[in-house]
């Protein structure tokens, strides 16, 4: 089986469902190791492994600040991983940037942005 994006995705979504979100974001870093280029899923999946839960703020945007490191565009879902991790992490003044700079990204804010928004201030 050759490695490609779609298994790098699949197999890291497999080890944040299993717990191991710490190797899911290695595999996602390893990516290039392989000679296989992340997309817009790829990121994804390793900000949502690095979202789920509050000390995880860091990792997370890491993730999601590599994006166009690799030449892809932002996309709405993983602003909103982000600014619901950060606000889970009591940093709204953090979520609240984020959120900030999705129209200078030419992302329109959905009913989720807003929510995560929202929670941030609680």
């Amino acid at each position: 089986l050759k490695p490609n994006a779609i298994l790098h995705t699949v197999v890291t979504n497999a080890c944040d469902e299993g717990g191991c979100w710490q190797l899911a974001l290695i595999l996602f870093r390893g990516m290039e190791t392989c000679l296989v280029a992340p997309d817009g899923l790829s990121f994804n999946s390793a900000g949502a492994a690095a979202c789920g839960g509050e000390d995880r703020w860091v990792h997370a945007l890491n993730a999601f600040s590599l994006v166009s490191d690799f030449g892809l565009l932002p996309n709405r879902a993983g602003r909103n991983a982000a600014i619901h991790t950060c606000g889970n992490a009591r940093l709204w003044q953090v979520s609240a940037s984020v959120f900030a700079d999705m129209p200078t990204l030419e992302l329109v804010p959905d009913c989720t942005s807003y929510g995560s928004l929202c929670s941030a201030y609680e």
